[in-house]
């Protein structure tokens, strides 16, 4: 009965993907990512959602992007790789605010106490 539950989990899966039409942008996998999981295929395919709303037109930072990790504190690493990735995230959208947040509230602890002060945000 597990098999039987599987299988139709997977082809509804499989159905529903060829069924979508591609959204007006989708995330783009690094090119260092050498065998991403599938979980990870699968989003980059989701796109990206959007509302359009004519009275918001003409407000500011109206369009936001949110890079969330679990961040590190090796500031090292930090740079060059969710720094670095967030910039090239702002470099693609120049019209769209960029905000990085780490969801370890321990990490930004940790990065205040020991650099002075902590530019990263939760996601609360």
């Amino acid at each position: 009965m597990k098999s039987w539950k599987k299988l139709l989990a997977v082809s509804a899966a499989c159905s529903s993907m060829l069924l979508c039409t591609p959204a007006d942008a989708a995330y783009q996998l690094n090119e260092e990512v050498a065998n991403p999981p599938a979980a990870l295929q699968m989003a980059t395919q989701i796109g990206v959602l959007k509302y359009d709303n004519p009275n918001m037109q003409a407000v500011a930072n109206k369009d936001a992007i949110v890079v969330l990790s679990f961040g590190t504190t090796f500031k090292d690493q930090r740079a060059k790789a969710i720094d670095a990735t967030a910039n090239a995230i702002a470099a693609a959208h120049p019209n769209a605010k960029v905000v990085t947040a780490f969801t370890s509230h321990i990490v930004i602890k940790h990065i205040a106490e020991n650099e002075g002060k902590c530019d990263y945000m939760t996601p609360e």
